[in-house]
C-alpha cells in the first residue's frame, strides 16, 4: 500500500520522507546526552560503520555522497545557495599549509651565565 502511495504521488511521499528524518532523537555521545535529528543519526552510523572497514557501508556511504554532489550541482539545488554565499573573511587562497621542508634549523648556542 506504501509503495502504490509512493508511485502515485512522490511529492506527497517526499515530503513524509523529509518530515520523519527531520524528527529528533536523543542519543549518548561520549556519555553525553544530545538530541539530534534522525538524519543526522542516520549519517553518523553510516559513517562509523564505513570507519569499521564494513564495505557494504561504505559503498553505501560513497553513493550518498555522489548523489548530493549532484543534486547540489542542479540549477535549483543548495549549490547555488553556497556559490552565493561569501566566503569567511579568514580565507585566503594563498595560504600554504604544508611549507616545503627548508633542513634543520640550526641556531647558535645560548650564552651560559656564571655565577
Amino acid at each position: 500500500m506504501l509503495i502504490a502511495a509512493a508511485a502515485a504521488a512522490p511529492g506527497a511521499c517526499r515530503h513524509c520522507w523529509a518530515a520523519a528524518l527531520n524528527e529528533t532523537v536523543v542519543v549518548r555521545i561520549d556519555r553525553r546526552r544530545r538530541k539530534i535529528t534522525k538524519r543526522e543519526a542516520i549519517v553518523a552510523q553510516m559513517v562509523d560503520k564505513s570507519a569499521s572497514a564494513d564495505l557494504r557501508a561504505t559503498k553505501m556511504l560513497i553513493d550518498m555522497m555522489k548523489d548530493v554532489e549532484q543534486r547540489a550541482g542542479e540549477p535549483g539545488g543548495s549549490g547555488e545557495a553556497a556559490a552565493a554565499r561569501p566566503l569567511p573573511v579568514s580565507f585566503d587562497p594563498t595560504y600554504n599549509r604544508n611549507p616545503p621542508f627548508r633542513g634543520p634549523q640550526l641556531r647558535a648556542p645560548m650564552p651560559v651565565s656564571h655565577r
